[in-house]
């Protein structure tokens, strides 16, 4: 089978090279090619990736100024995808080097959609590392089989699919989640394998991190009002984080109505009290899993992330009611 990595970028220059040079050394032998969408980086990457196109037949670039689902869909609707296979790829990953063998063998197996884990690299800083540990952690406890959802920075899938499906580009961010949704219904199932490796390169500003958690938040509250049948919980967001926006508004609203019903502020620390079991029930297993001593910061990082992700849901909710 052939196979076309389809990879979207824009200001990667960190890690672009090292994300090329992975997919260049695979130890898949048959034919692939790469395809890179770049929304005009300012930071170096454009300079970089012209090097490696130049050097390397397999890789092909377009510069095209677009958010992630406009660059798959131009790919997609300009026949730029000349694979069986159509494998995605996130410019801040490295694969490992059977990553597409063991794509190609899952889906030789009889699977249409694949998907593996983005695990934190071992050279990461420490904010990427606080970052991993929550992510890794549900990469870790996905057991082997069909999974509700996958994000698109470790996903491949028969290329009649995705010609099929296309994504939605009035999301710019929870466009996968909205696509594994729209799969669902077509009874279209994710087969999840461990062995499809990636290495996955976080936020490494806490800048970046804000602004990653208020978009998530915005447009997962837009993804979330489309789709019918209510919030449940996957292997992206397991039950601990389904329960932690209900405590959140419940421990807000009832501190600000405790202003005028004192007795209120019992709700108030009771949700606070909840969603500290909650971080610390998981932190614990985090830290049985990694047997890290700093797995423990995560617990500020999760407030932290509450509180901005919620910001970015009440922009949402705005967003939603024209306001």
């Amino acid at each position: 089978m052939k196979v076309t990595i389809l990879i979207t970028v824009k200001n990667v220059k960190n890690t672009i090279r090292m994300c090329l040079d992975s997919l260049l050394n695979q130890s898949f032998k048959e034919s692939y090619n790469i395809i890179i969408v770049d929304s005009l980086s300012t930071d170096g990457t454009q300079e970089i990736l012209k090097n490696y196109s130049k050097k390397y037949t397999k890789i092909k670039v377009i510069e095209l100024k677009c958010s992630q689902p406009e660059a798959f869909n131009y790919a997609i609707k300009n026949n730029l995808l000349k694979g069986d296979i159509i494998a995605l790829l996130d410019g801040d990953c490295v694969a490992d080097k059977n990553w597409l063998i063991n794509i190609v063998k899952n889906i030789e197996n009889g699977k249409e959609i694949v998907g593996g884990i983005g695990m934190t690299p071992k050279k990461a800083d420490f904010l990427q590392r606080l970052i991993g540990y929550d992510l890794d952690y549900r990469f870790l406890s996905t057991k082997v089989g069909y999974v509700n959802r996958h994000p698109n920075m470790n996903l491949a899938m028969k290329k009649e699919i995705i010609e099929k499906m296309l994504f939605d580009e009035s999301l710019p961010i929870a466009y996968d989640t909205e696509f594994g949704y729209r799969l669902r219904k077509l009874n279209k199932k994710i087969w999840f394998d461990p062995e499809i490796k990636v290495e996955h390169y976080h936020r490494a500003s806490l800048k970046n991190y804000t602004k990653q958690q208020i978009n998530s938040g915005k447009y997962a509250f837009i993804v979330y009002n489309k789709r019918t049948g209510g919030i449940k919980k996957d292997n992206i967001n397991p039950w601990w984080m389904i329960y932690q926006p209900i405590f959140f508004v419940t421990m807000v609203l009832f501190l600000f109505l405790s202003v005028f019903v004192r007795q209120l502020l019992f709700f108030s620390f009771f949700s606070f009290f909840v969603l500290n079991f909650i971080f610390l029930i998981i932190i614990i297993k985090e830290f049985l899993m990694f047997k890290k001593a700093e797995v423990f910061l995560v617990y500020f990082l999760y407030w932290y992330r509450l509180v901005f992700w919620h910001v970015g849901a009440f922009f949402g909710l705005l967003k939603i009611n024209k306001f």
